[in-house]
């Protein structure tokens, strides 16, 4: 018989046998017993409807005598009505009502006293004592902490290659300044051991508090900026092994086999200027060439090989990867800027200048937030425009053609070494314009966000 997958049976619907039993023969049976007192509410089986009924018998005197079934004997005799006896039948039904009415007052006492005595007064709920809600310096301690364990993994992670660069171009050793520490890491590991040592006592004053929330927050922002440096420079490592495309961040060369193909013929495959746009993001950063009716016009009619419109693609990716990465790192700064009610998006030059410094724990130089904050904008703005100027692609629309691309890519791998020379030498002039009147290089914090902007 087949398998029927609605009633989950290798029968047909009809196989059940509903009619074998019925309710009441069922609640009668061996399983629901009239004896047990959790099945008397189920038990409606005619036997037992019976076991309690009285059996008129006839006896001697009247003809009539009552008999229980179930007390297994036979009872006192007990007036029967008769029908011709209107009197006595009227007696008998004043003294069943009187007593029917006597019994009710009784069970209806009696339930009365039971609850009275079953009712137990509930004793008062303890107050139990909220939990304390955390507050905002446990918070920043907790977050911090996380940010640990995050540069720890990312450190851990990186390549010799990747951490050469970090220190290069995103911290003070690479250019030369003295801090406690060998490396990128144990300069990092330091701060950590060092605001770990001076967490503020409970009775700290709110002037304390807040300069500790502050300082909480930028180096927290510190570890985070580091840890997305490292993972960002990782990337771009994998790229250029994978593809052997140049980047000067990480101070890799092309590779024999940038955009090399299977068949050399693929490589020679003509591209127009239009085709070239949509192997990059967003059509070209959104740059479309002007419609020409001119269907003879030379600059849709001029072709190079695929392989150097797809080297020129791939360090305008690079270019604009770049740019991203650094915009994405500035943003982790804006939580501290919050601190003194600014926004990195909103915040305007004279906000900047109006952020007080603070103290920050280890004994250092007060934090020149102003400072900081304005070289922080300043970043932030370069990156939100890109860094190609679009000019380049009208250029390109005019001068499509094979030697004008090569010298593009060549300019663009040049412009990102300028670059991340010329960024490095900002960031030393801020140092050297701040520390006129203190020795700036001795605040760690300070040097640390600096270089990683």
């Amino acid at each position: 018989m087949d398998w029927h997958g609605e009633t989950g049976t290798n029968g047909g619907l009809n196989t059940f046998d509903l009619g074998a039993r019925t309710m009441t023969a069922g609640f009668a049976s061996a399983n629901y017993s009239a004896k047990e007192p959790r099945h008397w509410a189920l038990d409606f089986s005619q036997e037992s409807l019976s076991d309690n009924l009285l059996v008129e018998l006839p006896d001697e005197d009247d003809g009539n005598v009552s008999i229980e079934k179930n007390s297994g004997g036979v009872s006192e005799p007990t007036p029967v009505v008769h029908a011709g006896d209107p009197v006595r039948g009227r007696q008998l039904l004043t003294v069943g009502s009187v007593a029917l009415v006597v019994t009710l007052l009784v069970s209806l006492v009696a339930a009365v006293a039971v609850k009275q005595k079953m009712h137990i007064p509930k004793l008062p709920t303890p107050d139990m004592q909220k939990p304390s809600e955390q507050s905002e310096v446990d918070i920043c301690i907790k977050q911090f902490e996380n940010s640990v364990g995050e540069l720890n993994e990312a450190w851990q992670a990186a390549s010799h290659t990747v951490r050469k660069a970090f220190e290069h171009h995103f911290s003070p050793v690479g250019k030369g300044l003295r801090l406690k520490g060998s490396d990128a890491w144990e300069v990092l590991k330091d701060q950590r051991n060092i605001f770990f040592k001076s967490l503020p006592e409970d009775d700290c004053s709110e002037e304390q508090r807040r300069a500790f929330v502050k300082q909480a927050k930028l180096i927290t922002a510190i570890f985070d900026a580091s840890s997305e440096r490292l993972r960002a420079l990782g990337r771009l490592e994998r790229i250029s092994t994978k593809h052997g495309i140049p980047i000067p961040l990480i101070d890799m060369p092309a590779g024999e086999h940038w955009c090399t193909y299977g068949h050399p013929s693929q490589g020679e495959q003509p591209v127009t200027f239009k085709e070239f746009l949509r192997l990059l993001p967003q059509d070209g950063q959104g740059y479309i060439p002007e419609d020409n009716d001119d269907d003879d016009d030379e600059v849709f009619v001029s072709v190079v090989s695929m392989k150097t419109a797809a080297k020129l693609a791939d360090v305008i990716r690079i270019e604009d990867a770049q740019r991203e990465d650094d915009n994405y790192i500035y943003h982790f700064f804006d939580r501290f800027a919050n601190t003194f009610g600014l926004s990195l998006v909103k915040m305007t030059e004279s906000d900047a200048k109006k952020a007080a410094s603070f103290v920050t724990v280890g004994g250092e130089l007060p934090f020149p937030s102003g400072d900081f904050l304005r070289f922080l904008r300043t970043r932030f703005k370069s990156t939100s425009h890109g860094y190609m100027d679009p000019l380049i692609f009208k250029s390109l629309e005019n001068n499509w053609n094979e030697q004008r691309l090569n010298d593009l890519i060549e300019q663009i791998v040049d412009d990102q070494r300028r670059r991340s020379q010329d960024l490095g030498q900002q960031k030393l002039m801020t140092l050297m314009s701040v520390s006129e009147d203190e020795d700036m290089k001795e605040n760690s914090l300070f040097v640390l966000a600096l270089f990683l902007l």
